[in-house]
């Protein structure tokens, strides 16, 4: 991790703030409210869509027995999008009430670096992108391209901004 991660994460803001001119108004006129932006999105759109996970033994998953050793695949973008654990789950509020999500894994599988990917991309290289570019958004002239399965995001972006 630490390449493909961090940059999908920056266009994933950019991508879910340009379509939500409301919220990204809100955003830039309270920059608290940058952590929370981060949050949602890694939970809306994780840059992770699937990590590969393998039974220590037998078990029975949801009716489903398992052998040990039994490959399986936890797909991010389901578990946090699970309506059973978010209110509107494919809806993107930086104003929803803060709950666990699997963007980072969990327990001893947590991401060792989401502390600072949160500090690095949340709170410090988009707010400055945002800075640096007032009224940067999505240029919808152009067509965005997304791809991946373990590792996801945009792989194109076309944006413009006010000068």
């Amino acid at each position: 991790g630490g390449m493909n991660e961090p940059q999908h994460m920056v266009t994933n803001i950019v991508w879910a703030l340009s379509r939500h001119p409301g919220q990204r108004a809100r955003v830039l006129e309270g920059p608290s409210l940058w952590p929370a932006v981060f949050d949602e999105t890694v939970r809306w759109h994780s840059p992770i869509g699937m990590y590969p996970r393998e039974t220590t033994r037998a078990v029975v998953l949801d009716g489903v027995e398992l052998p040990a050793g039994a490959p399986l695949g936890v797909v991010v973008g389901s578990a946090n999008r699970d309506e059973k654990h978010f209110d509107s789950p494919a809806e993107f509020d930086v104003f929803r009430p803060k709950r666990a999500h699997l963007a980072f894994g969990s327990g001893v599988h947590l991401c060792a670096g989401h502390w600072a990917a949160k500090t690095s991309i949340g709170q410090l290289a988009v707010p400055l992108l945002y800075e640096r570019f007032p009224g940067l958004r999505t240029d919808g002239r152009r067509a965005e391209s997304w791809d991946g399965w373990v590792f996801r995001g945009l792989t194109s972006l076309p944006v413009t901004w006010d000068a």
